[in-house]
């Protein structure tokens, strides 16, 4: 899989993938304005300091990740969605790594898990994540509160 930055041109593509990997899941609450991020990746993480990537096989975008800034020091995972006809080949893994390896700066990472309640693999992949010069615990996955 070719990972790259998201371009304005994935705009179709990414909602699409967004909303296929949630219903697989059963995890799609319908469209939103919980959903205006996707409307405007370049607004919401490009332009403050964070990342949004896409993975690529064929030409067609199957996997997608994005990293929010919170502060200097923090970032947290965001939009991480796989196609369900592409899971269980490590590409969620791929872009995890992705997404770290652009983090190098925050000395934390969080997954957002506050809308899927089935994110435990995320999580757990997370948990075992480590970023450039952390000794202990780099990541920390925020649970539902």
């Amino acid at each position: 899989m070719n990972i790259r930055r998201y371009r304005s041109s994935d705009r179709s593509a990414v909602w699409e993938l967004h909303n296929v990997a949630l219903r697989q899941i059963s995890a799609h609450p319908g469209n939103g304005q919980w959903d205006r991020d996707l409307q405007c990746v370049e607004a919401e993480y490009l332009a403050t300091g964070g990342e949004f990537y896409v993975g690529v096989i064929d030409e067609r975008i199957v996997a997608m990740g994005a990293l929010k800034r919170l502060t200097a020091g923090c970032a947290e995972i965001k939009r991480m969605r796989v196609d369900p006809r592409m899971q269980r080949r490590g590409l969620g893994a791929q872009m995890l790594r992705a997404l770290e390896r652009s983090a190098q700066e925050p000395r934390c990472i969080r997954a957002d898990r506050e809308n899927d309640d089935r994110a435990d693999g995320c999580a757990a992949a997370l948990s075992r994540v480590r970023l450039p010069g952390d000794r202990q615990e780099g990541v920390r996955a925020r649970s539902r509160s």
